[in-house]
C-alpha cells in the first residue's frame, strides 16, 4: 500500500484513521513502513474508531514514530498563491463547530479553499464545512449484502463523491478490510488520488 501511494506521487497524503485493530505488539513492522509515505505538502494522520477505542493511545505512538497527527487541529499552507486549510478532527470530536469556524478565519483574504479530514461521514461536519470533506469509515460497505444497511447508518454517503450545501464530500471505500469479515464482494479496496482543479462554487 505504501508503495502505491508514493508512487502517485501525491502533494499531500491523508490517513483517515482506522490503522489499528488490535494491540502494539500485532504493528510493530508497521512503524517503518508508516514512515515511509513521503509527499511534499506532508502525510497527515487521523484516528477512527478502532484507533480511539483500544487501550493504547494511537495517535500517541504514532506521534512517537515521528508522524504527524491532527487531532482537532486546524494548518494552513499557501499553495499555487491560495490559501489551502487542512482541519483533521479526532474522532466523534466535540469540536466541529469551533475548529471549522477557525479554519474560515484563517482563510477570509483571498482566494481559499479548505479541506477537512473526518474519519466518519457525520452530518453536523457537513453542516459547517465550506468546501471539502474527506472521510472514510464505511468500507464501501465492503460486502454487497451490507450495501443498503452501511448506506442507512452513514445517511446515504457510503463511498463516493457526494454534495450537501456548500460541502463536497468524499467517502473512500478504504484501501484494507476489517479483520474479522476479511473479505470485499462488489467493493474493491481502493487508494483514492483526489486532484483539486479549481476553486469555483459547489454545483
Amino acid at each position: 500500500m505504501v508503495d502505491s501511494v508514493n508512487a502517485a506521487q501525491p502533494d499531500m497524503i491523508v490517513v483517515l484513521g482506522d490503522v489499528a485493530e488490535g494491540g502494539p505488539e500485532m504493528f510493530k513492522h508497521m512503524r517503518g513502513e508508516l514512515c515511509r509515505l513521503s509527499a511534499p505538502l506532508g502525510t497527515f494522520f487521523i484516528s477512527g474508531n478502532h484507533d480511539s477505542h483500544l487501550e493504547r493511545d494511537w495517535p500517541a505512538i504514532w506521534r512517537s514514530w515521528g508522524l504527524t497527527v491532527l487531532e482537532d487541529e486546524v494548518r494552513s499552507y499557501m499553495v499555487n498563491g491560495s490559501v489551502l486549510t487542512l482541519t483533521g478532527l479526532s474522532d466523534g470530536s466535540e469540536n466541529v463547530r469551533k475548529l471549522l469556524d477557525q479554519s474560515c478565519t484563517i482563510e477570509a483574504d483571498g482566494q481559499q479553499f479548505p479541506i477537512v479530514l473526518s474519519h466518519r461521514p457525520v452530518l453536523k461536519v457537513m453542516d459547517h464545512t465550506r468546501g471539502l470533506l474527506v472521510t472514510g469509515h464505511t468500507h464501501g460497505g465492503q460486502v454487497l449484502p451490507f450495501f443498503p444497511i452501511v448506506s442507512i447508518l452513514m445517511h446515504g454517503f457510503r463511498k463516493g463523491i457526494y454534495y450537501k450545501g456548500n460541502c463536497c464530500v468524499f467517502t473512500s471505500a478504504g484501501a484494507g478490510v476489517w479483520p474479522y469479515l476479511p473479505v470485499r464482494l462488489c467493493c474493491r479496496a481502493e487508494i483514492p488520488v483526489l486532484v483539486l482543479e479549481s476553486f469555483g462554487q459547489i454545483p
